[in-house]
């Protein structure tokens, strides 16, 4: 039995130079058109509870003659809110990037009004740094009371700020196996086990504008308002077996059958890019279902076999003889999953003058799709004859309010073949007085070429994943073919 207890202590994101402006909420009913910038050194406070117990066990029943082992385990896991949730936030900048809408730098003869109106300075620096340029002082607007900067001929500049509540919590999961190995004749070992997890408070990058009212009266919101939310979950359970023969006879093998389901509500929301968006941010319950990188089935078979040794009086035979090692490893798994969209609906706004995501789930999903991973289904759209739009609902009847019809990530890609081949020759000799090992080794990686789409990715935008798309349901591009590598290793 091993027991233990981890503290871990995660310190927010900070920024050494200056105080960053981070954006705090107005009240009730104004969230956002009573934001406010204000200076802080962090984006959240620092948390110190994060204990994770940790426990294993293992045992060995003596009246089996040891010739099977049980263990399992448990633990809780923290783990530090990703910092590429604010790789877009300009934390160098200062107040971040205002968009002033300014068009166009045009001369006198050209269209439009001379450089905006005099508005776009145009002068020369006096050297090749960047601070040599004079200020515009044009847009020398100032800082209004709420922080952002003031209105610029009478339009107030956009703005984008990121920020995070207050008491954001550590992401953490809870982790535990449970698996049983048996010793076979031949050298043969087999496992079987069951590996679960259960997280919580994990990351999603979420557009305020979803949430809130974005405009009051006659008062609007500033820009777009993102805040990083950890309020989001994720599961994992398996099946796990193995089927492993020891080196014998100068050969070993091992057989991994996974049967697995993984959920969550973002599978990359601790990033700020298109793959992390929910097509319902408003209602994070309903984007429950399958990971982006969940495989329903997954086998992969190892072997190795090293040649015999020769024994002969030449030392030269010996040594180009002997050594040789020849490797290989088949992986297949079932496919990722992905979530057909249509840009004929909008979700629902969360209160009035919220904004709404397009595109989004459809209404219902009519059944009669097919169901083939392979290549060709992929490569010609044949799951889906006709077109997309045959198979789903995106007319929302008079009177009714949206509300998506099919779950996330309900759909699958392509299925993934893969074989890697090696072939290694090592030169062992004693050199300065030590055994020294000369290793040279050649790769294959997808070594009979074999063709290997990509999965359809989500991010709610017009590719193959969208109904109304000439090419929904097929592979937009495949994966890399045969690489070959040549490498050698002196170890002494």
């Amino acid at each position: 039995i091993n027991a233990g207890l981890r503290w871990e202590l995660f310190t927010p994101l900070r920024n050494k130079d200056f105080q960053m402006n981070y954006p705090v909420l107005g009240g009730p009913g104004r969230e956002l058109v009573d934001i406010r910038l204000t200076p802080h050194d962090r984006f959240w406070n620092t948390e110190y509870k994060d204990f994770g117990p940790k426990f294993g066990f293992a045992y060995n029943p003596t009246w089996l003659a040891g010739k099977m082992v049980v263990r399992g385990g448990f633990g809780m896991s923290y783990n530090h809110l990703d910092v590429a949730l604010f790789n877009v936030a300009q934390l160098d900048n200062g107040p971040g990037l205002a968009n002033y809408g300014l068009c166009c730098g045009t001369p006198s003869d050209w269209f439009s009004t001379p450089f905006a109106g005099g508005t776009i300075k145009y002068s020369v620096g006096t050297n090749n740094s960047v601070t040599s340029y004079p200020i515009n002082p044009a847009l020398a607007t100032g800082i209004g009371a709420n922080g952002f900067p003031k209105a610029f001929n009478g339009v107030s500049p956009s703005i984008e700020a990121y920020g995070a509540p207050p008491r954001t919590q550590s992401p953490y999961s809870y982790v535990y196996s449970f698996e049983t190995q048996f010793e076979l004749p031949q050298q043969m070992t087999a496992t079987i086990g069951y590996a679960g997890s259960l997280g919580r408070h994990y990351a999603r990058l979420v557009l305020q504008n979803f949430l809130y009212s974005t405009a009051v009266g006659s008062a609007t919101a500033p820009g777009n308002i993102y805040f990083a939310q950890t309020d989001s979950v994720t599961s994992y359970n398996s099946l796990n077996t193995r089927l492993e023969r020891r080196l014998r006879n100068n050969f070993t093998a091992g057989i991994n059958y996974t049967y697995s389901k993984s959920l969550d509500q973002v599978s990359n929301g601790d990033q700020a890019n298109s793959l992390a968006n929910q097509t319902n941010p408003a209602n994070n319950a309903t984007e429950y279902g399958p990971s982006d990188y969940d495989t329903r089935h997954r086998l992969s078979i190892t072997a190795l076999y090293e040649l015999p040794n020769i024994h002969h009086g030449n030392e030269i035979i010996k040594a180009v003889a002997n050594g040789w090692q020849i490797n290989g490893i088949y992986t297949y798994h079932t496919g990722f999953p992905w979530t057909p969209v249509t840009n004929n609906l909008n979700s629902v706004a969360a209160n009035p003058t919220s904004a709404t995501i397009n595109p989004v789930r459809p209404l219902a999903y009519f059944g009669g799709a097919g169901t083939s991973c392979s290549n060709n289904a992929f490569q010609t759209g044949s799951n889906f004859p006709g077109g997309g739009s045959k198979f789903f609902s995106t007319t929302l009847p008079t009177g009714k309010v949206y509300s998506p019809g099919i779950g996330r990530n309900s759909f699958r890609g392509p299925c993934y073949t893969d074989i890697d081949l090696s072939v290694a020759k090592e030169v062992r000799f004693e050199a300065m007085g030590h055994s020294s090992m000369l290793r040279f080794q050649a790769n294959a990686y997808n070594a009979f070429n074999i063709l290997s789409l990509q999965p359809i990715v989500n991010g709610n935008a017009g590719g193959p994943a969208n109904i109304a798309n000439a090419n929904f349901g097929e592979s937009s591009a495949a994966n890399a073919g045969r690489v070959i590598e040549f490498l050698a290793r002196f170890q002494f």
